[in-house]
């Protein structure tokens, strides 16, 4: 017995099948495809064609020698079939359909740069590679996903797990984006960095050496021993200090005691980074002019989270000239009585060999009454470039 297989949605389909008979054959019975019934009887050499019988019992009663050139319409009609299927899921796949993702990653509002991501059961690890702020994905599925932050972003920072769904609603880039949130789980309250109290000249900011500073209430008194321009000190917890100078450069007017803010670099810009800071201390009685700051341009590396001190040039575009990271080379360029106002635009010269730079190309210097002296300004960069 032949049988037919049904597809599995409604189809009418008519079969017209011819079998090609290379000797004469005494071909009594039926063969029954489906529903149809075949009956074929003794022909001579030629084709037999089939007709259609709803009652009759199947059977094949005897045998017949076909040559090859039989042609079944039926296999063509399978075929059609099979390409159908075939169509059927290549359209659904299509209409599953894929996206290409971004990961955007920010900290207290600005963006960061250090984190890289999984998304589990998927890819490989995605990190910032050329500094813009985003870590793609291409070609993801439309579906559900965990990601996972996996970079170590160094003390008390962290992305926590969180979902996305894939839906292909791309920006105009081609995008499809997604927000991701670094947060400080203990507070800069318990971290300490290392510091410096650097002495400048209030006309021309050269380094003045020979000082002496303490940190009233906490430290020992610290000397400028190395005449390099700067008193260090180690270990300081993030907090307010109040600075008293203990010995002051020949020729100079004393300064008066003020209050320097020791938190880690970042936390007035967005991301963190636990690098030395170098708070300028202008050697005048008054620290700043009115409304103005005495401001450092900060340089890290966004990989390793250390101070790039290469010599870089920065200008402040309408309230400094080019200043230089030169003399003391702290990765580091400072600027004394910068007006207060802004957006200044930060213009970069003599960047390492392959650096890209992802901090603000703005700043906006404010100067309210209560602000500590001194304002740093962050500006990481990819030296993998």
């Amino acid at each position: 017995m032949i049988r037919s297989k049904r597809a599995s949605h409604r189809m009418s389909l008519f079969l017209s099948v011819s079998y090609h008979v290379s000797e004469p054959h005494d071909l009594a019975g039926l063969i029954r495809i489906g529903r149809n019934n075949i009956a074929v009887s003794r022909v001579g050499k030629g084709v037999i064609h089939e007709t259609n019988r709803e009652d009759r019992e199947t059977f094949m009663r005897s045998t017949w020698k076909t040559s090859t050139s039989i042609t079944l319409r039926l296999v063509a009609t399978l075929f059609l079939l099979l390409a159908g299927v075939v169509g059927a899921a290549t359209s659904a796949s299509a209409q599953r359909g894929s996206s290409d993702i971004a990961i955007v990653t920010t900290e207290n509002g600005h963006p960061v740069y250090d984190a890289c991501y999984v998304l589990v059961d998927f890819s490989e690890v995605g990190c910032d590679e050329n500094g813009d702020g985003k870590i793609t994905f291409e070609d993801v599925p439309f579906g559900s996903y965990t990601v996972t932050q996996v970079a170590d972003l160094g003390p008390y920072r962290s992305v926590s797990d969180f979902r996305i769904t894939v839906t292909g609603d791309a920006s105009g880039d081609g995008w499809e984006r997604f927000p991701a949130f670094v947060t400080t789980t203990s507070g800069a309250p318990g971290g300490a960095i290392d510091i410096a109290l650097i002495t400048r000249d209030p006309e021309d900011g050269h380094l003045l050496t020979g000082t002496c500073y303490v940190l009233v209430g906490y430290s020992n008194e610290g000397c400028d021993e190395t005449g390099d321009g700067q008193v260090t000190f180690a270990e300081i917890p993030y907090g307010t200090y109040t600075v008293t100078q203990t010995r002051t450069p020949k020729g100079y007017p004393a300064i008066n005691d003020y209050e320097i803010d020791v938190q880690p670099l970042g936390y007035w810009d967005g991301p963190e980074y636990n690098v030395p800071l170098g708070f300028i201390v202008k050697q005048a009685r008054q620290q700043n002019a009115p409304d103005t700051r005495n401001v450092s341009v900060v340089f890290v590396d966004m990989y390793t989270h250390e101070k790039i001190d290469t010599g870089i040039c920065v200008e402040l575009v309408g309230a400094s000239n080019v200043g230089c990271d030169e003399g003391l080379v702290d990765g580091q360029v400072d600027f004394l009585d910068v007006v207060a106002g802004g957006p200044y635009e930060l213009r970069f010269s003599n960047l390492p060999s392959g650096a890209i730079n992802g901090g603000p190309l703005t700043v906006t210097i404010e100067a309210e009454r209560g602000d500590p002296a001194n304002r740093f300004v962050l500006v990481p960069l990819s030296l993998r470039g």
